[in-house]
C-alpha cells in the first residue's frame, strides 16, 4: 500500500551505482471506464484518490483495507461494489461477494460479517446490509436468475431478526453478537444505545430499511407469501418505532424509547426506510444536518447520509458536506 520508496545510502570508500529499483502493483484488474471532470480542482483530486483507494481494496475479493486485515466486510463491500459498477462496469467481484455472504450463513440463519474468513465473526446489522446489496445488483443488472438465488437467504436473515422483536414494545429487544453500526463518537465500539440491552431504534430502523427493499424484491419475483409477510412486519415495525421514539417537541427520532440519546443515524435511516411521510423528510434531513447535539456519522456512514440527502431532495447540499 506504499506510494513512495525512500533510500538513504551512506557510502564509504567506494562509490555506489544503483542499477534498478522497482515495485510491483498487484490487484484486481479494474479498468476506469467511467470518468469525472470538474472546474473545481479539488473534486478531480477526490476522484483520483478515491479510485486509487478502490483499486487497492480489490484483489481476489474486496478488502476493508489493503495492509491490515484484508477482509471482505459487508458494510465496506456494499459501497465498494457500487463504485465498481459505476466506474468500471465490472460486476464479477460484486457477484462473488453476494454469493460469499450467502454461503457464510450460520445454522440459525444469520450471515457472517466478513467472508471468507477462518475466524467466524457476526455483526448482525451487516446481515441486514447484505439485503440492500442484493437489491443494488437487481437495480443495476438484468440478471433475474442470479438475484432469485438469494430470496431464501433474505427470508432467513429477516426470520432471524423477527425472533428478536420485543413483543411488548414492538421494536427489537436485546441483540446477540456485536451490533456494530458506525464508529461514531457516542457509540460504544460502534454499537448504538439499546443494542445490547434492548430496544435500539437505530437497528430497528435498519431492519425497517432492509424490509422495505426485501419487499420490493419479493414483489418483483412474485414471491407473494414473502411479500405479504414483509409488508405486515414493515407496517408493524414502522408504527412501533414511531410510537416508541418520535419526539414531537424535537421533531426527531430518538435512539431508545426513553428518548435521552439522539443520533444522525436513527434519523438518516428513518428517511431511507420511509419511517415518516415523504413530504416531511426534507425538514427532518435539515435537522440532521444542523443539530450539532446529535451523535455524528463518520466517513463510512456518510454514504447513507448522502443517500438520505438525495431522497429528501436536498442533494444540492452535497458539496458543502465534503469538507472533512
Amino acid at each position: 500500500t506504499y506510494r513512495y520508496i525512500q533510500l538513504e545510502i551512506e557510502t564509504a570508500g567506494q562509490a555506489l551505482r544503483i542499477h534498478d529499483m522497482h515495485g510491483i502493483f498487484t490487484g484486481y484488474p479494474f479498468v476506469e471506464n467511467g470518468s469525472f471532470s470538474s472546474s473545481e480542482e479539488s473534486l478531480s483530486d477526490i476522484w483520483t484518490i478515491g479510485w486509487r483507494t478502490a483499486r487497492l481494496n480489490a484483489f481476489e475479493t474486496y478488502w476493508d483495507c489493503p495492509y491490515y486485515e484484508q477482509l471482505q466486510y459487508v458494510g465496506d463491500t456494499r459501497v465498494q461494489a457500487l463504485i465498481s459498477l459505476y466506474v468500471s462496469g465490472d460486476d464479477r467481484l460484486m457477484r462473488k461477494a453476494i454469493r460469499h455472504y450467502d454461503e457464510s450463513r450460520s445454522p440459525d440463519g444469520i450471515t457472517m460479517s466478513r467472508y471468507p474468513s477462518r475466524h467466524p465473526q457476526y455483526i448482525p446489522p451487516y446481515a441486514l446490509l447484505w439485503i440492500p446489496m442484493v437489491h443494488d445488483y437487481w437495480m443495476h443488472r438484468d440478471d433475474p436468475d442470479f438475484v432469485a438465488e438469494f430470496l431464501p437467504g433474505i427470508r432467513s436473515v429477516i426470520g432471524w431478526y423477527e425472533r428478536y422483536i420485543d413483543e411488548e414494545k414492538g421494536v427489537l429487544g436485546p441483540m446477540p453478537w456485536w451490533n456494530y453500526v458506525d464508529a461514531a463518537k457516542g457509540f460504544t465500539r460502534g454499537t448504538p444505545a439499546g443494542a445490547d440491552d434492548g430496544n435500539s431504534i437505530v437497528i430497528s430502523m435498519q431492519m425497517l430499511y432492509a424490509l422495505k427493499l426485501a419487499t420490493e424484491l419479493a414483489e418483483a419475483f412474485d414471491a407473494e407469501s414473502d411479500a405479504s409477510h414483509y409488508r405486515r412486519l414493515k407496517d408493524d415495525l414502522r408504527a412501533a418505532i414511531r410510537r416508541q421514539s418520535w419526539n414531537a417537541q424535537r421533531k426527531l427520532f430518538a435512539d431508545t424509547p426513553d428518548q435521552t440519546i439522539y443520533s444522525q443515524h436513527a434519523n438518516i435511516l428513518a428517511i431511507l426506510a420511509d419511517a415518516l411521510p415523504q413530504d416531511q423528510q426534507a425538514d427532518l434531513m435539515r435537522r440532521v444536518l444542523e443539530d450539532d447535539s446529535l451523535i455524528q456519522s463518520t466517513y463510512y456512514f456518510k454514504f447513507y447520509l448522502f443517500r438520505a440527502l438525495w431522497k429528501a431532495e436536498l442533494a444540492d447540499r452535497y458539496l458543502d458536506l465534503l469538507d472533512p
